[in-house]
């Protein structure tokens, strides 16, 4: 009996009620610091990260800020990477300080792979398919 009943706390400290599915189809990105802190708040609430669409620029920090049992990707999903920028009157300018700082947040496998593909520059390169899978889990058929 006692067995039971704290297997039953367990299951409630490690799932929480609050726990949800963030759902992501077509993100386009935003500010750093406002992706990182939503995602590392959902993260401690034990949220899952379903990618399964468009994932691009701030919102790919997820990767790293969820543990990896509370993301994945389905055949969709697509992960866009840039280097960071900011706007002025005359045009963008980078800003590797933000870069760096966004990077932080990549998995040793995305950064690999970033590597591998010339490192981050200010135009989008996407990681999808196979090779995404090798960054981020598939999801199970039955919990995308």
């Amino acid at each position: 009996m006692l067995g039971s009943i704290l297997a039953a706390l367990m299951v409630c400290v490690c799932t929480p009620a609050s726990a949800k599915t963030i759902h992501v189809t077509n993100d386009r990105g935003g500010l750093i610091v406002a992706y990182e802190a939503r995602y590392r708040a959902a993260a401690a609430r034990g949220d899952r990260f379903v990618i399964d669409g468009n994932c691009l620029s701030a919102c790919t920090m997820a990767i790293g800020i969820f543990d990896r049992k509370h993301i994945c990707a389905t055949p969709r999903a697509v992960l866009g990477f840039h280097s960071a920028w900011r706007p002025t009157p005359q045009g963008r300018i980078l800003v590797p300080e933000a870069t760096d700082y966004m990077a932080r947040w990549y998995t040793p496998a995305a950064k690999d792979w970033i590597a591998r593909n010339g490192g981050l520059q200010p135009g989008l390169m996407y990681l999808r398919g196979s090779e995404l899978y090798g960054v981020v889990p598939a999801c199970e058929p039955d919990k995308a």
